[in-house]
C-alpha cells in the first residue's frame, strides 16, 4: 500500500515528465498550440483519468491498450477484444432465422459507435501511429508511444510532424502563402491551421441572381442568398413577375402548348426551359403490346396487333390473356392458393389480393425484451423503436440508446474535476466522479476562512475543510477589550449525542461540527471601588463591578442615635464621598424607641422603632368614669394628660342629660356634669292638664305651673275644673244615643240556592273553556 509521501513523490515525478515533454513538443510542432493535444496528453501521465470504458478500471502504463480513432478513446485490448466478440455473437443470434445470408457484421466503438470491418479486429497492441507493435515502456516518454515522428496526414495534406501522441493532431503549423476570402488581397504568409483570413473589405462578388452585388465583408463560403427583389421570367419566358432573388426560377403553373414541327400537335409539358424536342408520335413507334413497331405519321395511331398481350401483371406471375390492347392491363383474377404473410394459414382468393391473417407475432424484437405484437408478420419484425432509459452504472444519467439486451454501454460522459481552487482540472469518467478523487495542485488556497479573519495562514489547495486558524482573535468585545486567545471562531468540536444511554456497554455516537466558540471572559484588569467606598482593587474585566470589602458600613442611620452595622453594601454615587450623611440603602434602625415618655403617659413610642426627632403624640384613648358615673369616657392619652381644668370637665363629660331627678319630679335638664343639677325655675318640661270628660286640655312649663290658678293637683296628677261646655256636650250624646235605638232593626239575609240543571251548565262550560285553552294553545 502506497503512503501519502511516495503517493505526492510519484505525482512530483510525473508532472517533472510531463512538462518536458510537452516543451519538447512545443518545439517539434513549431507552435505553442498544441491544441486538444495537450489535454490528452496530460489524461494519459494521470492514471485516475485514463479509464477503460467497458471494465471501469484504471488503464496502466505498462497495459497493451487499443486507440479509438474517431473518439481516441482507450481500452484495455483485452477488454475491446471480448467486446467484439460478444457483439459478434448477438448479431448471428439475431440474422439466424432471417432468409438471407448474413452479411459482413461490423463492430463499433463503444463510446462514439464508429463503425470498423472485420479486418480491423484489433488482434495486436500498436502505438498511436499504427507504426510500432508492441512499444517499450519508457518512463520518461509518452505512455504507449513509439517516440517516432507520427506523419499522419492532415486535412490540409501535410503530415503530423510530431512525436507519437495520443488523440487528434495539433494544428498544422507549418507557413503558407494564401489570399483572402474573397481573393482580392495580395497573399500573405500565415501557419496552415489559420491560413484563411479576411481582408475587411466589401466582396461584391455577383450573386445568383445576376443582378446584385454581396455587400457582405470578405468572408469564407459561398456568398448568402440575396434578399432584394427583381423582375425574373417564369421557365418557359411567358410570363414576368417580382420576386425574391433567392427564388428566381419559378414555374407559372401553365402548359408550354408550343406546336412541334408536325404542325398537328402541341407540348403539353408544364412550363420547362428549352426546346420541346420533336413530336413524340413522329419516331419509331410500337403496337400497346411491344410485339410490332413502325414508323408512321404522327397523324395516324399505331393499331394493335392483334396478338395477346403477354405483359406481366402486377403479381409477376401471370400473364395479360387479353389481345393487344391500349392502357394498362387489368388486375390478375386467377384463383391461386395463398399464404398467408406469417406462414400460419393458406386460403384460395385472387392472386391480386393479398392474404393476411389476424395472428399476432409472437417473436421477440431485436431487444430480446418487447414482442413484435405485428399481425400477419413476416419474420422481419422492425427493431424496437422504445428508448431504454436505464440507469448507467453511473447512477447519474441513462441509456439514450434504443432499448437493447444485454448490459448497457457505460456511461460516455466525461467530467472535468477541478481542485478547490479551480486552477487545476483533470478529465475522468462520470463513474470515476463518484470517487473522491484528490486533483493535485500546488497553488496557495483560495477558500475563504470560516473564522472571522479575512485570511489565515498560507496553505496549499487542499479538499476539505482548512487547518484550524492560529492567528489571534482581536475580537472586540462587549466590554470593549480586544481578546487575545488564539481564534476559536470555527472551532472543529465533538459531540456525543447520546449522553443518556442505557449503559456503558452502548457505544457512543460522536458527531463532529464546526462550532463558533464564544471569546472566553476578559481579565483586563480594571480598578474596581468597593460597594461602600472604603477601598480600591484591581479586578478581571468580565468580573470587574463594585465588591463586598467585608467591612462594616459605619454609616449614621435615620435615627441619627446609631449606625449601620451591615457589611459593605451598595451606596449612591453621590452620597459615597461623605460618609458622615446617612444613606438611604443602609439598614433601618431595629431597635424600640429610647425616649423618655411625657408625664402621665404609660403607653410606648406609637412608633415602635427607633426614630429621629421627638416621638409623636400618644394618641391610645383613656376609659374613665363620666361625671354621672353611669356611662364611660375614652379620651386620647395626649389630650387628658395636656388638659386645664375647664378642658378636662368637658373631657369627663359623656354629653348625655344628666339622669337625676329634681325636686319637681322632672330630670335634671344640664347634660352630664359635676356638682350640683339645675333648680325647679329652669325645668322646661311641658305638663297637660285634663277635665274629667276630658272636654277640657291645657299645656302648660313645669317652671310656670305655680303662677295658674286653674290647674290643681292631687293624687293622680294635675287636673282642670270641667265648665259650662262640658255639661252641654254631655246633654248632645245622649240625645244622639236615643235616636238609634229607635231605628227599626234589619231582617237576617236568607241563604240563595241552585238547581242542579244550572250547575251541570256551568261545569259544561268551565270544561269547554279549558279544551280550547290548551288545543289553541300558542307554540
Amino acid at each position: 500500500m502506497k503512503t501519502q509521501q511516495s503517493i505526492e513523490e510519484d505525482l512530483n515525478n510525473e508532472e517533472k515528465s510531463l512538462s518536458k515533454i510537452l516543451d519538447k513538443y512545443k518545439e517539434l510542432n513549431g507552435s505553442n498550440d498544441l491544441g486538444n493535444t495537450q489535454q490528452y496528453l496530460i489524461d494519459v501521465f494521470n492514471s485516475e483519468t485514463n479509464v477503460c470504458l467497458i471494465c471501469i478500471e484504471t488503464i496502466e502504463k505498462k497495459q497493451p491498450i487499443w486507440n479509438c480513432e474517431g473518439c481516441f478513446a482507450q481500452y484495455h485490448i483485452v477488454c475491446i477484444q471480448n467486446w467484439i466478440r460478444d457483439g459478434s455473437y448477438l448479431s448471428l443470434a439475431q440474422n439466424f432465422n432471417s432468409e438471407s445470408k448474413p452479411k459482413e457484421i461490423p463492430w463499433n466503438c463503444p463510446k462514439c459507435r464508429k463503425e470498423y470491418t472485420k479486418e480491423s479486429y484489433p488482434s495486436v497492441y500498436h502505438c498511436y501511429c499504427k507504426k510500432t507493435r508492441d512499444p517499450l515502456f519508457d518512463p520518461w516518454s509518452v505512455p504507449h508511444s513509439c517516440n517516432q515522428r507520427c506523419d499522419k496526414l492532415k486535412q490540409c495534406g501535410h503530415s503530423c510532424l510530431m512525436l507519437c501522441h495520443p488523440g487528434p493532431c495539433p494544428p498544422c503549423p507549418k507557413m503558407v502563402m494564401n489570399s483572402c476570402y474573397c481573393s482580392k488581397s495580395n497573399p500573405v504568409s500565415k501557419r496552415c491551421s489559420n491560413k484563411n483570413w479576411s481582408c475587411d473589405k466589401k466582396c461584391n462578388k455577383l450573386l445568383k441572381c445576376k443582378q446584385h452585388l454581396c455587400e457582405l465583408v470578405c468572408h469564407a463560403g459561398e456568398c448568402t442568398s440575396c434578399t432584394k427583389t427583381s423582375l425574373q421570367f417564369c421557365k418557359c419566358k411567358k410570363k414576368r413577375k417580382e420576386t425574391s432573388c433567392s427564388e428566381i426560377i419559378w414555374e407559372c403553373g401553365q402548359k408550354c402548348l408550343k406546336p412541334f414541327a408536325c404542325g398537328y400537335h402541341q407540348c403539353e409539358i408544364v412550363c420547362h426551359p428549352g426546346e420541346c424536342g420533336e413530336c413524340p408520335k413522329s419516331l419509331v413507334r410500337t403496337c400497346p403490346c411491344g410485339k410490332t413497331s413502325s414508323k408512321k405519321p404522327c397523324k395516324i395511331d399505331i393499331p394493335t396487333c392483334g396478338d395477346t398481350c403477354d405483359k406481366k401483371l402486377n403479381c409477376n406471375i401471370h400473364l395479360c390473356a387479353n389481345r393487344c390492347h391500349y392502357g394498362p392491363c387489368e388486375q390478375c383474377r386467377q384463383v391461386v392458393t395463398k399464404k398467408c404473410r406469417c406462414g400460419v394459414k393458406e386460403k384460395s382468393l385472387p392472386c391480386h389480393s393479398e392474404f393476411t391473417c389476424e395472428t399476432k407475432c409472437n417473436r421477440l424484437k431485436n431487444c430480446g425484451k418487447h414482442k413484435c405484437n405485428k399481425k400477419c408478420c413476416d419474420g422481419n419484425c422492425a427493431p424496437c423503436e422504445q428508448a431504454c432509459n436505464k440507469l448507467l452504472s453511473c447512477k447519474n444519467h441513462k441509456c439514450k440508446n434504443l432499448c437493447h439486451s444485454g448490459s448497457c454501454y457505460p456511461c460516455p460522459v466525461i467530467e472535468e474535476l477541478f481542485c478547490p481552487c479551480g486552477s487545476s482540472k483533470i478529465k475522468v469518467p462520470c463513474i470515476k466522479s463518484k470517487i473522491n478523487l484528490k486533483v493535485p495542485c500546488k497553488q496557495i488556497c483560495k477558500l475563504s476562512p470560516k473564522c472571522h479573519h479575512d485570511k489565515i495562514q498560507n496553505h496549499k489547495c487542499h479538499n476539505g475543510d482548512c487547518p484550524p486558524c492560529q492567528l489571534t482573535c482581536n475580537k472586540k468585545q462587549n466590554c470593549g477589550h480586544i481578546c487575545q486567545d488564539v481564534c476559536h471562531s470555527a472551532v472543529l468540536t465533538e459531540i456525543i449525542e447520546n449522553k443518556d444511554r442505557e449503559g456503558p456497554w452502548v457505544p457512543l455516537k460522536i458527531k463532529k461540527e464546526v462550532l463558533n466558540v464564544k471569546c472566553k471572559p476578559c481579565v483586563y484588569p480594571i480598578p474596581i471601588e468597593c460597594l461602600g467606598g472604603h477601598e480600591i482593587s484591581d479586578l478581571p474585566c468580565h468580573t470587574a463591578k463594585s465588591f463586598n470589602c467585608g467591612r462594616n458600613c459605619g454609616r449614621p442611620l435615620k435615627c441619627t442615635r446609631h449606625h449601620c452595622e451591615l457589611d459593605c453594601h451598595s451606596i449612591p454615587e453621590d452620597q459615597k464621598k461623605d460618609k458622615s450623611k446617612t444613606s438611604s440603602l443602609c439598614e433601618e434602625c431595629g431597635r424600640s424607641c429610647e425616649m423618655p415618655r411625657p408625664k402621665g403617659c404609660s403607653h410606648d413610642c406609637s412608633i415602635g422603632a427607633c426614630h429621629a426627632g421627638d416621638c409623636p403624640d400618644c394618641k391610645q384613648y383613656i376609659k374613665i368614669r363620666c361625671h354621672c358615673k353611669v356611662n364611660f369616657v375614652h379620651v386620647e392619652c395626649y389630650k387628658w394628660n395636656g388638659a386645664s381644668k375647664k378642658e378636662l370637665e368637658v373631657l369627663n363629660s359623656c354629653r348625655v342629660p344628666c339622669s337625676k331627678t329634681i325636686k319637681c319630679g322632672h330630670n335634671c335638664t344640664l347634660l352630664c356634669h359635676s356638682g350640683n343639677c339645675s333648680s325647679e325655675k329652669e325645668c322646661q318640661e311641658k305638663i297637660v292638664a285634663k277635665c274629667k270628660c276630658k272636654t277640657l286640655k291645657k299645656s302648660v312649663f313645669c317652671c310656670k305651673i305655680k303662677d295658674e290658678n286653674s290647674i290643681g293637683k292631687n293624687e293622680k296628677g294635675y287636673f282642670l275644673q270641667c265648665n259650662e261646655k262640658c255639661a252641654s256636650k254631655i246633654k248632645d250624646s245622649q240625645k244622639s244615643f236615643e235616636k238609634i235605638e229607635d231605628l227599626p232593626k234589619p231582617n237576617p239575609p236568607s241563604k240563595r240556592t241552585y238547581s242542579p240543571l244550572f250547575l251541570f251548565s256551568v261545569l259544561i262550560m268551565i270544561i269547554s273553556i279549558l279544551v280550547a285553552f290548551f288545543v289553541f294553545k300558542p307554540s
